[in-house]
């Protein structure tokens, strides 16, 4: 009996050492700093074993040798240890439930946020990737919606801002497929979420129920199927400092897990990357405007003619089509500079700039060649209709009253007169076309200015 009390005592102590090398083995990894208190509770527990087990064992056996009762007995040992010593183990386990429960919750918060860092790493290389904007914007949205969880839709909305008021959004990308039922409008307004408007406009991402936006007019509770769109998740983009549109997100989860205030940094990053694309596309478009169109008319500029002239007379080659080009020059133009100003010269290459942007077709290649000479390239046009082409837009320019409108006076009228040429064969070029059209133009002023002249006429004199 008592070997088996021996034993037990020893066990006790025994299992007090054990804890107080197991804190220890757990303090090697960790840094000074990082002490937990659920560990100290647990030291705490194995000093006790390890101090007061053999206090009272000796005591207890001193007095059953001698004989004589002893005040602090075995049991009360066992008590005096044993339940300060689980109480403050059952407290340090408690206490590293909780810890483990916060840390997974962190690892959890790390991994979302690991994953969002890789999608907006992939979402960035698909916007250097495409060129166009509705194609990067349009893949934007189909990669969002297949990594992210609950997601149903995605589509980006640009703003077109009225004189006054709520502006009004226009898709620019969606990741709607051919196939299935489409739960965001299409013809989306920002009144149809009371207050979405205003949280948009002062930068502010919103999540609202999606309920306004499921019963509209038109949609059938039958496309639902299995998956119910809750919530609808808003993102404004922004460039310079300006509201550009919106990012709308339709998820099945009443809150999912990437709409939280945790990730809201992570969104505004996105936010502000898909802005400086932005951005970057309307520097680009800035600079290739300035690079292909002549700044006082509007219209293209020299070099960028000739390279549109020649690849679309390849492509007439190619498939055999007509193709004419109309050269025309203002007449006595240095007589209306020396007579009102440049600047009323400047207003008058304007106004002829404009009438043959209207006067003529959509496809129709218009630019300036240099100073007050103009020319067109007619696609799908042969030599006659291009001569009536020019003949018609010759009496519109002569009849119409170039003076601005702010200035009374006499009204100003100008002439022009014009060369025609038409596309020869697989072997002509642009260069040959235009040396045929620029003759013709020569031989027209020479006959008396404010006149037509075509390569046949020319050929015949």
């Amino acid at each position: 009996m008592k070997k088996i009390r021996k034993f037990s005592l020893r066990s006790l102590r025994n299992k007090g050492i054990f804890r107080f090398v197991l804190f220890f083995k757990e303090m090697k990894g960790l840094y000074p700093q990082k002490v937990s208190f659920p560990l100290l509770l647990r030291l705490l527990s194995g000093l006790l074993l390890f101090f007061l087990v053999p206090y009272g064992t000796a005591e207890s056996a001193v007095f059953h040798l001698s004989g004589e009762s002893s005040s602090f007995s075995l049991g009360k040992c066992l008590f005096l240890v044993l339940f300060p010593a689980l109480l403050l183990s059952w407290g340090g386990i408690f206490l590293l439930c909780l810890h483990s429960a916060r840390q997974k919750r962190e690892r959890q918060r790390l991994v979302l946020h690991l994953d969002f860092f890789r999608l907006l790493s992939e979402l960035t290389r698909l916007l250097l990737k495409h060129p166009e904007l509705s194609e990067a914007l349009r893949e934007i949205c189909r990669h969002l919606r297949h990594e992210m969880d609950a997601a149903l839709e995605l589509a980006v909305f640009r703003n077109v801002s009225p004189q006054e008021g709520t502006p009004f959004p226009r898709l620019a990308g969606s990741s709607l497929e051919e196939e299935g039922p489409s739960f965001l409008p299409l013809l989306f307004s920002y009144d149809m979420v009371p207050g979405l408007a205003k949280s948009l406009s002062e930068g502010t991402s919103s999540l609202v129920s999606a309920e306004t936006l499921l019963f509209r007019e038109g949609f059938r509770k039958e496309d639902l199927q299995e998956r119910t769109p809750r919530s609808l998740f808003s993102l404004p983009i922004g460039v310079n400092g300006k509201w550009w549109g919106t990012l709308m997100l339709l998820s099945e989860e009443a809150s999912p897990s990437w709409s939280d205030r945790s990730c809201t940094q992570l969104w505004e990053v996105f936010s502000e990357i898909l802005g400086l694309y932005l951005m970057r596309k309307e520097m680009e478009d800035e600079l290739r405007e300035m690079a292909t169109t002549d700044f006082l008319t509007g219209t293209w500029n020299r070099r960028n003619f000739i390279d549109s002239a020649e690849r679309e007379i390849l492509r007439s080659q190619r498939h055999g089509h007509d193709l004419a080009m109309i050269l025309w020059d203002i007449d006595n133009f240095k007589n209306i500079n020396d007579t009102f100003g440049h600047p009323l010269g400047d207003h008058v290459l304007q106004e002829l700039s404009a009438l043959a942007l209207k006067g003529f077709r959509s496809e129709d290649m218009l630019g300036r060649l240099g100073g007050e000479e103009f020319g067109i390239l007619l696609p799908e046009t042969n030599l006659s209709v291009a001569k009536s082409v020019a003949e018609r837009f010759r009496f519109l320019v002569e009849q119409h009253n170039m003076a601005p409108s702010e200035k009374e006076g006499k009204p100003i009228h100008i002439t022009i007169t014009c060369g025609i040429a038409s596309l020869k064969g697989e072997e002509d070029s642009f260069f040959g076309l235009y040396e045929r059209a620029d003759e013709a133009l020569y031989r027209a002023k020479k006959m008396g200015k404010n006149r037509i002249c075509t390569e046949e006429d020319c050929s015949l004199s």
